[in-house]
């Protein structure tokens, strides 16, 4: 196992839609009660010393070109160490839901993502962390997993180009469901409940070498 990535005084931004948001204007800590509050608890639990500063800038309902439209002061502004950026579940769950004109399509998410990474490389010193979306659907046959599918590409190979961290999300949940027939991750088919929460922290934190 690496050693964890995250070093003494660094600030970790979170940035993405509902699912990291998990009402964190609710959390006195700001962090929400999600994958980053339980992020957060395990490394300041396991490493105090470091003082990491967690930072959770999720809005509910985002795509892609929201981000961009608040990319200045939820990012930028905030001089990150890492970004970590969680976002598509809408962009491709307005497609499945009918909503088509709030639909991002493939290419414009890809490009809006390539801008926002380019962006943050440009004009910040922060690493990137790219997080592939979970699912849409807890039938991993679903018509809302095959539109995801080219999301979860496009996310890989930006995360290859510019040689980001990549948390397998999407390959997570797709394990644990199998693993696990019947069980629920989600509350309805897409949000997590807490045991998918708490897979989506475990993921990432492996991701960036933390021993669990």
């Amino acid at each position: 196992m690496r050693e964890f990535l995250i070093r003494n005084g660094e600030r970790v931004v979170f940035i993405g839609d509902e699912i990291t948001e998990a009402r964190r204007e609710e959390d006195p800590n700001g962090l929400g009660y999600g994958y980053v509050a339980i992020i957060a608890a395990l490394c300041v639990a396991a490493h105090p010393e470091r003082r990491i500063e967690f930072i959770n800038r999720g809005v509910g309902g985002d795509r892609v070109v929201d981000l961009k439209k608040r990319w200045d002061e939820d990012v930028i502004k905030l001089d990150p160490d890492w970004v970590s950026i969680s976002i598509g579940l809408n962009d491709a769950h307005n497609r499945v839901s009918g909503r088509l004109r709030e639909a991002v399509p493939l290419d414009l998410f890809t490009s809006t993502y390539r801008e926002l990474i380019e962006r943050t490389l440009d004009e910040t010193n922060a690493e990137l962390i790219l997080m592939e979306i979970s699912v849409l659907g807890e039938d991993l046959g679903s018509e809302g997993n095959r539109v995801l599918s080219p999301y979860n590409e496009a996310i890989r190979r930006l995360a290859a180009e510019y040689d980001a961290i990549l948390v397998p999300v999407n390959r997570a949940f797709r394990r644990a469901i199998l693993s696990r027939p019947g069980f629920k991750w989600t509350v309805d088919g897409i949000h997590p409940n807490p045991f998918g929460h708490a897979l989506i922290a475990m993921t990432w934190l492996k991701s960036l070498g933390f021993e669990i």
